[in-house]
């Protein structure tokens, strides 16, 4: 996935490294499988392509001696120590010491196999000295390792014994850094697992509290619009003793009743919501069934005020007829 990105983006640098890291792996999996070993070489001839065209010679230094110890794997000794001694002489010329020693330590072994004591000896002690001067303990482990063979097949046991208690040293020092290491991960995921649980906790408070003052509020608001309403409605039922002509009661009515529907589809909106899932057309029944529901109310209320206010005006009328009548014969 990372090679994908810098093939895109063109960044030679960092392919050769994903094309390295690729061939490690394929490496490592040569332990158990020696057709990996191929493969292996594939990719670390990629990445050695790349570093040669952008003129990475540390990269270069790293890709000789990866390739050099997979040939040598494959039995290709001859041609695989070429490519180890290049990249000692590179590691020498750049001054890049843990690679010096590294290499050392490679060359040595492979000498050691092919039976040239005297040579892995040399390397051995190379690689030995390098690794102390930068107190490299996996390197210094390495070269303690090899000297240590050396000396068995010398016959110098003391020899022997002594770099076997060095690699011992070492071995049980990268034991209690990786052991340092463990415990610092582990106390540092135990942190981190207990900030997230602060942290999820405060969010839910903060949830909680956010909802509770929403709830608050829109109670509030639905007590105001209630009582608004519920005072709007005793404005519309004393509508009777007032004057108002038929038409302008309609009218009236009908603005109370929307406002009413409304209300109502506020409180019953977030229930029409969870039932629906939100779906338009379904929403749209619903509505449709509520103003169903109210339109006899709305059809008995109107009818009701305009019989109370019809009443009322003949009423006026007749009284208005009999005062008339009082006043002719008066007259």
């Amino acid at each position: 996935m990372s090679l994908k990105i810098q093939e895109e983006i063109n960044d030679k640098e960092g392919m050769a490294y994903s094309y390295n890291n690729i061939g490690v792996s394929y490496y490592k999996q040569g332990e158990f499988d020696p057709g990996n070993y191929q493969e292996a070489l594939k990719y670390y001839y990629f990445s050695l392509k790349l570093r040669e065209e952008i003129k990475d010679k540390e990269g270069m230094a790293v890709s000789y001696h990866n390739i050099g110890n997979v040939l040598c794997n494959l039995d290709s000794i001859d041609k695989g120590m070429k490519f180890l001694k290049l990249g000692l002489r590179l590691a020498k010329e750049l001054k890049y010491k843990a690679r010096i020693s590294d290499d050392y330590s490679r060359i040595g072994s492979w000498q050691f196999k092919l039976g040239q004591i005297e040579d892995a000896l040399k390397s051995g002690l190379e690689a030995l000295l390098v690794s102390k001067e930068i107190g490299h303990v996996e390197y210094i482990k390495r070269a303690a390792s090899l000297l240590s063979d050396v000396y068995i097949t010398q016959g110098k046991f003391e020899d022997a014994l002594t770099m076997y208690e060095l690699e011992i040293q070492m071995r049980d020092s990268i034991i209690n850094e990786e052991n340092t290491k463990a415990t610092i991960r582990q106390q540092m995921k135990y942190e981190y697992e207990k900030e997230q649980i602060i942290k999820k906790q405060q969010e839910k408070e903060r949830s909680r509290q956010l909802q509770l003052a929403e709830s608050r509020r829109n109670n509030l608001h639905y007590s105001a619009i209630f009582i608004g309403i519920l005072i709007l409605f005793g404005g519309v039922l004393m509508l009777g003793f007032v004057k108002v002509r038929p038409k302008d009661v309609e009218g009236i009515i009908f603005i109370s009743f929307l406002i009413l529907f409304e209300f109502v589809l506020v409180l019953a909106d977030p229930h029409i919501e969870q039932y629906t899932g939100g779906a338009p057309g379904y929403k749209l029944l619903f509505n449709a069934g509520i103003a169903g529901l109210m339109f006899p109310l709305h059809q008995f209320f109107e009818g009701k005020l305009k019989k109370r206010i019809i009443k009322a005006q003949r009423k006026k009328i007749r009284e208005r007829i009999e005062q008339f009548k009082k006043d002719v014969e008066e007259m």
